[in-house]
């Protein structure tokens, strides 16, 4: 038990930080400001760290605020997905600054003393797609959830608040339809039963299904007539599954089911691609200017109109373009919305590439491949990207790498082509590392930061880069 300790920052998980007696202490639920009694629930056996949960407040911070939602860790309910939700939203803003100038200051990044950042017009129900655990609570009735933090112990998410309409709803309906008909969850020794859930919505309420099952609930046979070459079940051979579904179908927003196999001992919800049951593979939905193929395992930005604000700051930074390299395409709305007359597109996911050429065009020409960006190879002399060398010369790239970054390949091919560069990062900090790297041969111009998740920790970032050698950029 520690007695009135000051909570003077923040980790980058939303918890309260405090020293005492050469000791960090993180305290789950407290802000900066607050003073604290708190009582030690775990201790690093390795540093001195320890974890705590706060038993009284002496002085609270005015950044306190009730959440919107009762799940919500740590003050409220159990639920991690929105841990500052107990956080006023301009005290957020503040947090996610504070982490973006830390990074930008190990890396001597000092052009932005006053950074920018845009949030959305709300900070609930702005999420496109959710995920969800589907397991046994205390009374033994099937739940969907999620994880408690740091425990593999289950909490509801029923009436998540930052989900959007009608997920919540629909997530509702599919967990009271489990329990009736009686739907086995997934068992590791025979491989059947339900494991996970995962759900999409267009912003025009239509709904996507995908029931993640052990792979002996389903036998599957590839389908001929179809374009994204999914698999599609011949019958679904168990009876609880096929009156799972028809039930499902009696919904009017589903649009489309599958059923994915995972029988993996980690916790990665999706392991292989979908097996289509009914309807729809994937839903258009609107950002910006383009239209998007998305499906409930695909990666989407999870804020699409939030998103579509980003895509439209970009655009006008840059203007107009005639030809755009889009690495790390994804579906390829960023490309899209620059609106060239050009674009060619690679990415490493399959089925991200499969649902780019599915969408829509919106420009002249476009040109989408699988390719290797996750080449990371430490030699002096870095090998570019093999299939830019067949695409005409951009006078733009741009980049929107997963969390940990650009590889080096993706680095040493910016640093080999005279243009700008776009760069929209999920993580502050391989940002700041990506800027340094890029530094003999690319400036960081303008760059501002994005609420892409309202009350969550995490921040988006948009750079623009010039070229250094380039004497005809148009930024």
């Amino acid at each position: 038990m520690y007695e009135e300790i000051t909570i003077t920052s923040m980790d980058p998980r939303g918890n309260g930080l405090a020293i005492h007696d050469g000791a960090t202490i993180i305290v789950q639920g407290a802000l900066v400001g607050d003073v604290v009694s708190c009582h030690i629930v775990h201790k690093s056996p390795h540093r001195p760290l320890y974890w705590a949960r706060v038993t009284k407040y002496h002085h609270k911070s005015p950044d306190h605020q009730k959440p919107s939602c009762h799940w919500a860790a740590p003050t409220a309910g159990k639920c991690g997905g929105c841990p500052l939700m107990h956080m006023r939203a301009d005290a957020q803003y503040q947090v996610k600054l504070t982490a973006i100038n830390e990074a930008f200051q190990r890396e001597k990044i000092n052009q932005f003393h006053e950074l920018k950042i845009t949030h959305a017009k709300t900070n609930l129900y702005y999420r496109n797609r959710s995920d969800f655990i589907i397991g046994k609570n205390k009374k033994n009735r099937t739940i969907l959830g999620s994880y408690i933090p740091r425990t593999h112990d289950l909490t509801p998410m029923q009436g998540c608040r930052v989900l959007r309409n009608p997920l919540a709803r629909i997530s509702r309906s599919i967990e009271a339809l489990i329990n009736l008909q009686n739907c086995p969850l997934y068992n590791p020794k025979n491989k059947t039963g339900l494991r996970y859930l995962s759900l999409f919505a267009n912003q025009k309420g239509y709904v996507l299904v995908d029931l993640i099952c052990g792979s002996m609930s389903i036998s599957t046979v590839t389908h001929p007539s179809l374009n994204l070459n999914i698999q599609t079940p011949a019958h679904p051979p168990s009876h609880w599954l096929e009156q799972l579904v028809e039930s499902l179908l009696q919904l009017k927003e589903i649009k489309g089911i599958s059923v994915s196999k995972n029988d993996s001992n980690g916790n990665v919800i999706h392991t292989q691609k979908p097996s289509l049951f009914y309807g729809q593979h994937y839903l258009l939905e609107k950002i910006g200017h383009a239209e998007v193929a998305c499906t409930p395992s695909s990666f989407t930005q999870l804020n699409s109109e939030l998103c579509a604000i980003i895509y439209e700051r970009a655009r006008t930074w840059v203007g107009k373009r005639h030809t755009v390299w889009d690495l790390y395409c994804g579906a390829g709305a960023f490309g899209k919305n620059i609106l060239p007359q050009q674009i060619y597109g690679v990415d490493y996911a399959a089925t991200s590439i499969e649902l780019a050429r599915s969408s829509p065009k919106i420009c002249k020409h476009t040109n989408y491949e699988i390719g290797n960006l996750s080449t990371d190879v430490t030699e002096e002399k870095i090998p570019a990207l093999s299939c830019t060398t067949s695409w005409p010369k951009p006078d733009l790239i741009l980049v929107n790498p997963p969390r940990c970054g650009l590889s080096n390949a993706v680095i040493q091919t910016l640093r080999n082509t005279p243009c700008d560069v776009l760069y929209m990062s999920c993580d502050p900090n391989t940002f700041a590392k990506n800027t340094a790297s890029l530094r003999k041969t690319h400036e960081l111009v303008r760059a501002e930061a994005f609420d892409m998740l309202p009350n969550t920790t995490h921040v988006e970032l948009l750079g623009l880069f010039c070229h250094t050698k380039n004497n005809n950029t148009l930024w």
